[in-house]
């Protein structure tokens, strides 16, 4: 008996002191709720809120539902959800955009961007000053003076890229995105790392399968919210998969770092046998050791700090994931796209004809600025296709027209709704370049246009990612002509770190000249 009422006792202390605890959060959140409650959003239920919005929703079709919720409740430019605890406003007009992309305490990423730091722990997926910190180690990659020197290295990769594909891709349906992505692996590994990795020689390597599916997975937890307790998401069998695919892209990154630490040392022992100083563990920037102006300065930051090993491998990830996927993605849409829109790769072709004829040389920083076709191909393909969200948390309360959007709010800007917004695109679900003519930029707001984001967290490197697509175009379509058999209207695409396209980007290569003429020499 006294120990049925020691159990009684003990049931009713937790019952008080669960409510009591859930009475101070109510009372926290208080006003934040009394705000939010005046944002246009979907009814609200009882103790779920928006829960089952995304319920039995497909990863393909997650964008679909969040823009749903922009055309039904954002016409004044911002809509309401609550994914569990978490306040989410969707922000969808350029106006919306501009007030947070230009707020320079708007620069954290809040809770729900947390999930990719498993992966990755540099400027992507950072807040703060430790976000600040690693911004100067990624800004110092993409300083003007290094770009020359980067063409070379997109050149010479894209060359090897072409042998591969006149080997392998001749006149079959091949799906173009992985020898690309090797391409722009190899790439950044070699002007951010000094690193020559070889990767398009290797037909086991595992990094795009690892970083897609991966990356899947953490888009997916965003609107699972059960998966928000880590316990839960770690046992289950999506969570075990990500740390797997973790884990190898973990390894891929410890090799291109112990490549690099291997190229210094030997640099080293080379300079004292000739009895010159020793350079330091990033190395130096003698024309023996290519430079590396990012993971030099990690190098060294890590050594001084005496960074985890673990810690250290994430934020070089971060720069090899932003180096690399956005341009293969890039690239591989704008060849799908072209093989489907013909009259546009002809004006393509024309125009890299015009400009090197049959000539073998490189593409030059002249010739990019002038590829005005290809530039504006490229531009378009990136309203189409770029990321198509990214997140901010408010610290402040932040006036948005008539509402007052409170602090602790995680705003979702949705690019790939306002880059399909007929108050800013003649066209807006079609492929049509001329969005691009001066005269059409001339009419449009500022941030209707974000294939890179913008403000103090914009893509520091969209410049290096557009040279690295212009290099990469011009020399596989001066040898090749493509052709492609998908429904522009019919495509369907799943959210990763850029809008991916469901079944891979299938296209046939088919050589424009002797096949003399299709091996690039140096």
């Amino acid at each position: 008996m006294n120990l049925l009422l020691l159990w009684e006792w003990l049931a009713s202390v937790s019952v008080i002191t669960l409510l009591f605890y859930y009475a101070q959060y109510k009372l926290r959140r208080q006003r934040l709720e009394k705000l939010a409650s005046k944002l246009p959003g979907p009814k609200l239920l009882p103790l779920f809120g928006n829960l089952f919005y995304f319920f039995g929703v497909t990863h393909e079709g997650f964008i679909k539902r969040i823009a749903d919720l922009g055309v039904n409740f954002g016409n004044e430019g911002l809509a309401r959800i609550w994914l569990g605890h978490q306040l989410v406003v969707g922000v969808y007009k350029a106006r919306t955009l501009e007030a947070i992309l230009s707020n320079p305490k708007v620069i954290d990423k809040g809770y729900l961007f947390s999930f990719y730091k498993p992966r990755t722990t540099g400027s992507f997926a950072t807040t703060g000053d430790v976000w600040r910190m690693h911004r100067r180690f990624t800004n110092k990659m993409f300083q003007p003076n290094y770009m020359e020197r980067y063409i070379n290295i997109f050149n010479e990769q894209s060359k090897v890229l072409i042998e591969h594909l006149s080997k392998t891709c001749i006149n079959k349906t091949v799906d173009i995105s992985r020898p690309i992505m090797h391409c722009t692996l190899d790439t950044v590994c070699r002007t951010a790392f000094g690193a020559k990795m070889d990767l398009q020689d290797n037909n086991t390597f595992t990094f795009v399968d690892d970083l897609s599916i991966s990356s899947e997975i953490i888009v997916a937890r965003m609107y699972k919210p059960w998966f928000y307790f880590e316990p839960i998401f770690k046992l289950s069998p999506e969570g075990k998969e990500m740390f797997m695919r973790v884990k190898r892209l973990h390894e891929f990154t410890k090799s291109v770092v112990d490549k690099r630490r291997e190229d210094v040392q030997k640099f080293n022992s080379k300079l004292e046998e000739n009895g010159n100083i020793k350079g330091t563990e990033g190395g130096c920037d003698n024309k023996e050791l290519e430079p590396a102006p990012y993971l030099d300065v990690m190098l060294d930051y890590a050594k001084e700090e005496k960074l985890e090993e673990e810690v250290f491998l994430r934020e070089v990830l971060d720069v090899i994931i932003g180096g690399a996927d956005t341009s293969a993605v890039g690239d591989s849409y704008v060849l799908v796209l072209l093989g489907i829109h013909k009259e546009w790769q002809e004006k393509i072709h024309k125009e890299l004809d015009d400009m090197f004829g049959d000539s073998e040389r490189d593409v030059t920083m002249s010739d990019c600025n002038q590829l005005v076709q290809m530039d504006m191909v490229i531009k378009e393909t990136l309203r189409l296709y770029t990321a198509p969200h990214s997140l901010r948390l408010l610290t402040e309360d932040v006036q948005l027209g008539k509402y007052i959007v409170p602090a602790g709010t995680t705003i979702y800007l949705a690019m790939y709704l306002l880059h399909r917004d007929p108050m800013y695109w003649e066209r807006p679900l079609d492929f049509y370049p001329e969005h691009f003519l001066p005269e059409n930029v001339a009419k449009r707001p500022k941030f209707s246009y974000l294939p890179f984001s913008h403000g103090p967290r914009g893509c520091p490197g969209s410049r290096y990612g557009v040279l690295s697509m212009k290099v990469v175009l011009a020399n596989v379509l001066r040898k090749f002509r493509v052709e492609c058999d998908l429904d522009f209207k019919k495509m369907e695409h799943k959210p990763s770190l850029m809008l991916e396209l469901v079944g891979g980007y299938p296209v046939k290569l088919i050589p424009r000249r002797s096949s003399k003429n299709v091996s690039i020499n140096n």
